[in-house]
């Protein structure tokens, strides 16, 4: 403890970050968002600021303030774009666009479209779950490459996600030839392949 104030921890803010985060992991929410506020107003070029937008955004995600959430991840993107939280607050955006285009405000399956032409594979993949789960077909492409990357679990998942959002949108008395091209499609795309999601 001594030797933090002789370091440059007490100038840079660590102590307030310190003290936030703990107030986070033993849930105090409120009171670890009062922290993380001082240290942006009494440290503002602290190095832990942009830590301190990832975490204000996380804590506002477990409060279920989703909308506000959403935007300080959003902030956090466009403030510190070198940042490495900013690929998971894209991430975290994209649960959060889930929940609320399931409640109703469809605004946000166009940001998950939009993600779905992502080169990085893990946010193309959580857009394509996203959708899917919100009975998008627009999910299909991305499930389908999932379902032929080799890995099991994720195989099994996006396999089954194709087939909900195939059933879906059959329509009742629906030609039995287009049942059968569809099922046939969806055999093609799900056939195994050496792909790998950790790219």
């Amino acid at each position: 403890g001594l030797t933090l104030a002789g370091s440059g921890f007490c100038q840079d803010g660590f102590q307030l970050y310190y003290k936030a985060k703990k107030f986070m992991i033993q849930r105090e929410y409120d009171k670890a968002l009062q922290s993380f506020e001082l240290l942006r107003v009494k440290f503002p070029n602290s190095k832990y600021m942009d830590d301190a937008e990832f975490w204000t955004a996380y804590i506002l995600e477990r409060q279920k303030k989703f909308t506000e959430s959403f935007k300080k991840y959003e902030r956090l993107k466009t403030t510190y774009p070198k940042s490495p939280w900013v690929d998971d607050a894209e991430v975290q955006q994209i649960g959060i666009a889930e929940k609320l285009a399931n409640q109703g405000e469809k605004h946000y399956v166009d940001y998950l479209v939009k993600k779905l032409k992502s080169s990085d594979k893990t946010i193309k993949y959580q857009a394509s779950l996203s959708l899917a789960k919100l009975s998008d077909r627009r999910a299909l492409p991305g499930l389908r490459q999932m379902a032929n990357n080799g890995d099991k679990d994720m195989s099994r998942m996006a396999k089954s996600l194709i087939r909900k959002i195939e059933s879906k949108n059959l329509q009742p008395g629906s030609d039995s030839k287009i049942i059968h091209r569809r099922s046939y499609n969806c055999l093609l795309y799900t056939s195994p392949s050496p792909r790998d999601l950790s790219t």
